[in-house]
């Protein structure tokens, strides 16, 4: 895997765009070999092993399955640490968390990490200083961002990393931010149909599914963002569970993993055709995409193969 570019905003030249700094203003490009894209998928990890049982498993698990068939990219999907988010510039918590249960030794790749509600409970930029000053592979280069992979057979590949915790808790912004923050997310995949695949990643679900965590914003500019034609697949945790709900009427498949270190009952779905389990041991996904054919795997702490599904190409109109 070679970087090919990267993209950094370092210009602020009006207080306008000062205040939209947090939206969209990096990306990165990966130029790979391969062709083919093994991406493994963790939500909600924000314990030490020593803290969790079930993320000492997992971890465990996720190890064995890369010495076999190895991954060449990583998504962390929120709550990254536990309970009450990061202290201000406590970087050695982050480094345990993360650092090391997926050691740079075995794991050269970057982790494409958003954050969560608990994470807003504490200094959400502290994760942000952990990408730039000290872990670049936890990445974060802020709190929205695209990620881009072209592999060697032309296939490409864009991720869109969403800091969803300001739209669904409106306390933390007003509306007129929490809109621009859409409208910008929004022309980004407008701009994306020249990609085959095209994912948004978020920490919160975007169905009433399973478990305890179920409120989704109903504004129409929340919709159009969830259910953007381009769009491929939507990733998430946020409950402690696993969940699959394939593509309806607009609405792209979502697949949500939350739970990578800790496990909570699944309880009945609120909405039709989901499948939702919550094994003890925890678990993880695993992401593979290639020119003909994409899947989404569910695997259990203890290896079984739970659920997996076929993805759709993004439409390129």
């Amino acid at each position: 895997m070679t970087v090919s570019k990267f993209i950094h905003s370092k210009s602020r030249i009006t207080c306008f765009l000062a205040m939209l700094i947090f939206v969209i203003s990096s990306q990165k490009l990966i130029d790979m070999k391969a062709e083919e894209l093994r991406v493994v998928v963790i939500g909600d990890i924000g314990f030490t092993e020593s803290q969790s049982s079930i993320k000492k498993i997992v971890v465990e698990r996720i190890r064995r399955q890369h010495e076999k068939e190895p991954f060449q990219l990583g998504i962390i999907l929120g709550d990254n640490v536990y309970d009450f988010g990061s202290k201000t510039d406590d970087f050695e918590t982050l480094s345990q968390i993360f650092g090391s249960s997926f050691p740079l030794n075995i794991y050269h790749f970057d982790f494409l990490a958003v954050l969560g509600n608990h994470d807003y409970l504490g200094d959400p930029d502290t994760q942000i200083q952990y990408h730039l000053q000290h872990e670049p592979r936890f990445y974060m280069p802020e709190k929205n961002y695209h990620y881009d992979v072209k592999l060697a057979n032309g296939t490409k590949i864009r991720f869109v990393c969403v800091d969803s915790t300001p739209l669904y808790e409106l306390f933390l912004v007003n509306y007129v931010k929490r809109l621009n923050q859409i409208n910008i997310l929004l022309k980004l995949l407008d701009d994306s149909g020249g990609f085959d695949y095209v994912f948004l990643i978020l920490h919160h679900n975007v169905l009433r599914g399973c478990g305890p965590h179920r409120r989704v914003p109903g504004d129409a500019q929340f919709t159009k963002l969830i259910t953007h034609k381009y769009l491929s697949a939507i990733l998430n945790g946020h409950n402690h569970n696993m969940q699959m709900s394939g593509r309806r009427l607009m609405h792209p498949p979502v697949f949500t993993v939350g739970n990578s270190a800790r496990v909570d009952s699944v309880g009945i779905s609120e909405t039709d055709d989901i499948w939702c389990q919550s094994p003890a041991t925890g678990g993880f996904g695993q992401l593979t995409i290639s020119n003909k054919l994409a899947n989404f795997r569910f695997f259990s702490g203890d290896g079984q193969l739970l659920a997996q599904a076929k993805l759709d190409k993004a439409q390129r109109t």
